[in-house]
């Protein structure tokens, strides 16, 4: 009878050992749980970023790693077209430390179903990290831009087409402009293509279409630069105010 109880309580220590074993290795370190706040972080202030590009709705969104000084990859999946696309990017951290907000963060590249929508080189001020209104106006432009004399506009003289009826008025066009101190006109719709000219604040185009995306645009001002047409990510421009 003595053995049997010892041998009951044996059983009864070891399952409990093996309970509290489990118990402890299931749960998170302090290291693991760190590591885990900090991707969280990350994954919030991206996904804000992107939520204020009004061609990207994110669905999922998952951080991947820092591939380069306070710059982090990132994939997930985004609505498009009645459709589910993948995405892939790297986003740059513009604050001192890792946060949540939107203005914290860079976009710098942006590939959509397997297709380079954005490079380095398209991403030089967008909405989320572009400086304050005033500091973009005063920023000077980079080397070898084009022309920024600026020439008061001159509006065409009526014509009268008809002798007994005046013409209908015309709809004014929208006149665009860049949103940063300087965005990249290339000759294509995609970072494939060459950059042909350097728009700043004092640019004002002319939208002739959109291609996935990507604006085709003539530019209007300055009239050094008039009648070149260009192409732009349609999220670097917005109407003219």
């Amino acid at each position: 009878m003595k053995q049997l109880e010892w041998f009951v309580t044996g059983i009864v220590i070891l399952a409990l050992a093996v309970v509290g074993v489990l118990y402890l290795t299931s749960g998170r370190s302090p290291e693991q749980a760190k590591v885990a706040e900090r991707q969280s972080t990350i994954a919030t202030g991206i996904r804000a970023m992107l939520d204020d590009l009004s061609s990207l709705q994110v669905i999922t969104l998952v951080p991947g790693i820092q591939v380069a000084a306070n710059e982090w990859d990132f994939r997930g999946n985004a609505a498009a077209d009645g459709r589910t696309e993948p995405f892939y990017g790297v986003a740059q951290l513009v604050c001192d430390r890792i946060q949540t907000r939107a203005d914290c963060w860079r976009l710098v590249r942006l590939d959509r179903d397997g297709r380079s929508v954005i490079g380095r080189d398209d991403v030089t001020a967008l909405p989320s990290a572009a400086p304050a209104a005033d500091a973009r106006a005063a920023a000077a432009p980079e080397a070898g831009s084009l022309r920024t004399e600026t020439v008061p506009r001159r509006d065409p003289e009526p014509t009268i087409e008809s002798e007994t009826a005046p013409p209908a008025p015309a709809e004014p066009a929208t006149i665009w402009r860049v949103t940063g101190a300087t965005v990249n006109g290339r000759a294509g719709p995609g970072t494939s293509f060459p950059i042909v000219a350097r728009l700043g604040q004092e640019h004002r185009l002319l939208r002739l279409e959109l291609d996935e995306g990507w604006g085709h645009y003539q530019i209007l001002e300055p009239v050094a630069d008039a009648g070149q047409e260009i192409w732009v990510w349609a999220d670097l421009v917005s109407e003219a105010q």
